[in-house]
């Protein structure tokens, strides 16, 4: 997807944190609204790059882990929200503070 489709439909919502998939398998990375920041101020880039370009390698935080990790994870991400994945790298849910 074209960063400038999603950057319109992220102006929509309300998310913070978004999932990125490709066609075969779990998640491996995210976008936050944190990491789009430094594009958003050059609307000339957004043509040329892809989703995948703002994107930032996904931590997991699974069930299992601690509250501890938790906070680990999102100070070392440096966002307001992790996703909860489970083994396989499916969505359980979304934490943060």
């Amino acid at each position: 997807m074209r960063l400038s489709e999603f950057i319109s439909q992220v102006v929509e919502g309300r998310a913070t944190i978004f999932p990125i998939t490709n066609n075969d398998g779990p998640i491996r990375e995210i976008v936050t609204v944190k990491s789009l920041r430094s594009i958003l101020d050059n609307s000339s880039l957004w043509p040329h790059l892809i989703v995948a370009d703002a994107a930032t390698p996904l931590v997991p935080v699974r069930t299992s882990d601690s509250l501890h990790r938790l906070l680990e994870v999102l100070g070392l991400m440096d966002c307001d929200e992790v996703l909860i994945v489970d083994t396989e790298g499916c969505v359980l849910g979304v934490a943060g503070y």
